[in-house]
C-alpha cells in the first residue's frame, strides 16, 4: 500500500504534527511512506527511517507548478492521499490526480466526493481543542479503523522522534565546545534555550521583555542562556541586543545557517525550551524536552506542549503594558527554579563540559 502526505504550507509547527501520523501509517499498515512536501519537510525527515521518501514539490500554493507537482504525484499511483488542509482548490487539485482516495476534513466539496473519506473536525465537539497530531491520527484511522484500534496503543514516541545526521551533530558538538570554554564552570551547568522569535502568533512578550526574561534566567546560579536565531531575525535582534541595557554577558548565541537539523541537533543537547506557541517549541516536545510555553490559553488545546507546562498570556503582546509582562518573566523564572529544584530538568552531559574545560 501507498500512502502519500501532501503538505500545503511550509510551517515548521504543523510539520512536527504531522510526524506521529507518518510513524503511524509504517507502524500499522506497513505502507511505502511518502510526505509530498517542501524544502522544510525534506529537510527535517531525511533521517526519519519510517518515512520512505521526502520530496520538495515547491509551492503547493500557487497554480504556476501544479502540472508538474500533478505529475509528480501520479508517478507514485498511490491508494490514499491525505490532505493537510481544506481549501477546496487543493481538495480540487489532489482529486486530479490518480489516487484512488483522498482522506481530508469533512467540507461540503469533499463530502460529496465518492473518492473522498472524510473527518468531521468542524462538525463535533470532541475535535475541538483535539491536539493537531491526534487530528492528523484520525486521518490514518480512516484507512482501517479496526486495524488502527488494535495497533495504535503500541506506538512508541522515542521511535518518532527526529534525528539530526551526524554532520549536524558534530557541528553543534564542536559549537558547544567552544562556547563552553568562556564560562567559569565547576559543575554542570543548565543550558536553557530561550525562542523570543515568534512570526505568527501574537501572544508572546516584546523583546525588550524577552531580553530581560534572558537576563534574570542568567541570574539563576549554573543557568546559562542560549538563543538561536536565523537569517530572517538574525540582523535585528543583534541590533536589538547592542542597544539594550541588559547584563546579557552570559548569554550564549546560535546564529544558525537556517538548517532545520542544526536546530534538531541543538535541542537534543539542551535543558529546557523556554517559547510561545512556534514551531520551535514542538520540536522540543517530539524530542522530550521539557518545556515553559508562553501561551494563550485557547492555543494549549490543538497546539499544545507534550508536558503542558505553560505561562498564560491573556492579550496581544501589542496590548500587554510593563507590569503584565513582568509578571510572566516573574511566572517562568519560579517555574524554572521549581523545575531545577525537583530535578525535572537535566543539566549538560559531564562528558561534554569536561571537553571544554580540558580544552581551554
Amino acid at each position: 500500500m501507498i500512502v502519500g502526505l501532501v503538505c500545503y504550507k511550509k510551517e515548521l509547527g504543523a510539520s512536527i504534527g504531522y510526524i506521529k501520523a507518518l510513524f503511524a501509517l509504517k507502524t500499522i499498515y506497513q505502507a511505502h511512506v511518502i510526505v509530498f512536501g517542501n524544502s522544510l519537510t525534506k529537510n527535517l525527515f531525511q533521517h526519519c527511517e519510517y518515512i520512505d521518501e521526502s520530496l520538495d514539490m515547491g509551492n503547493m500554493e500557487t497554480q504556476d507548478t501544479k502540472e508538474q507537482q500533478r505529475a509528480i504525484i501520479n508517478q507514485y499511483r498511490c491508494h490514499y492521499l491525505i490532505a493537510t488542509t481544506t481549501n477546496s482548490s487543493f481538495i480540487s487539485f489532489l482529486l486530479s490526480s490518480n489516487a484512488k482516495t483522498i482522506i481530508c476534513a469533512t467540507k461540503l466539496y469533499s463530502f460529496f466526493s465518492l473518492r473522498c473519506k472524510t473527518v468531521p473536525i468542524y462538525f463535533f465537539k470532541k475535535y475541538r481543542n483535539m491536539r493537531h497530531e491526534d487530528i492528523m491520527l484520525h486521518f490514518v484511522k480512516k484507512i482501517n479503523p479496526r486495524l488502527f484500534h488494535q495497533q495504535i496503543a503500541n506506538l512508541d514516541s522515542v521511535k518518532y522522534a527526529l534525528h539530526a545526521s551526524k554532520d549536524n551533530e558534530e557541528n553543534i558538538h564542536q559549537f558547544l565546545l567552544s562556547a563552553l570554554q568562556k564560562y567559569a564552570l565547576d559543575s554542570q551547568p543548565y543550558l536553557i534555550l530561550i525562542n523570543p522569535f515568534n512570526i505568527n502568533n501574537c501572544f508572546s512578550l516584546t523583546m525588550p521583555y524577552w531580553l530581560q526574561l534572558i537576563e534574570e534566567v542568567a541570574k539563576i546560579s549554573l543557568c546559562i542562556p542560549l538563543v538561536v536565531t536565523y537569517p530572517q531575525v538574525q540582523t535585528q535582534f543583534m541590533q536589538q541586543l547592542k542597544q539594550s541595557q541588559r547584563d546579557l554577558q552570559k548569554l550564549l548565541l546560535f546564529p544558525n545557517n537556517d538548517c532545520i537539523l542544526n536546530l534538531v541537533a541543538l535541542m537534543q543537547m539542551v535543558s529546557c525550551v523556554i517559547s510561545p506557541s512556534t514551531g520551535t517549541i514542538h520540536v522540543a516536545s517530539n524530542l522530550n524536552i521539557p518545556t515553559i510555553g508562553l501561551y494563550a490559553e485557547w492555543d494549549t488545546g490543538r497546539w499544545g506542549t507534550k508536558d503542558n507546562r505553560y505561562i498564560f498570556i491573556n492579550k496581544a503582546k501589542h496590548e500587554l503594558d510593563s507590569q503584565s509582562q513582568m509578571h510572566v518573566i516573574n511566572d517562568v523564572i519560579l517555574t524554572l527554579k521549581n523545575m531545577i529544584e525537583k530535578q525535572q530538568i537535566k543539566p549538560i552531559s559531564n562528558t561534554l563540559l569536561q571537553s571544554a574545560l580540558h580544552s581551554k
